[in-house]
């Protein structure tokens, strides 16, 4: 699993998200080889596209939907290359550490 924080500094706070639409921090990215491979071939999307639009950035918005197979799930709505795109993590344990679900550029 790939570990994607905010520099190497690791210069970021962490910030909480209650349920439904509120704003949500992302200090730390994981991100399994599986699904980075996925990205690239399926979706034409770097990791690194994501990490951009999600890690440290302030204001983003979130919202909770419940996966009937994958459990509970946060929906990021972000640009990516000038598009709209979907982002999707799980949480962890720790507070502002997500897991990368997958992200869909949108048309």
């Amino acid at each position: 699993m790939r570990l994607v924080g905010a520099s190497s500094s690791g210069a970021c706070s962490v910030a909480t998200m209650a349920g439904g639409s509120d704003t949500v921090w992302v200090a730390e990215l994981l991100v399994s080889p599986r699904t980075e491979q996925k990205l690239v071939s399926k979706h034409g999307i770097t990791v690194r596209e994501v990490e951009d639009e999600v890690v440290c950035v302030a204001g983003l918005r979130g919202w909770w939907d419940h996966h009937p197979t994958r459990g509970r799930r946060l929906l990021l709505f972000v640009t990516i290359r000038g598009r709209p795109a979907l982002v999707v993590l799980y949480p962890t344990v720790d507070t502002g550490v997500w897991n990368l679900g997958s992200a869909y550029l949108r048309s």
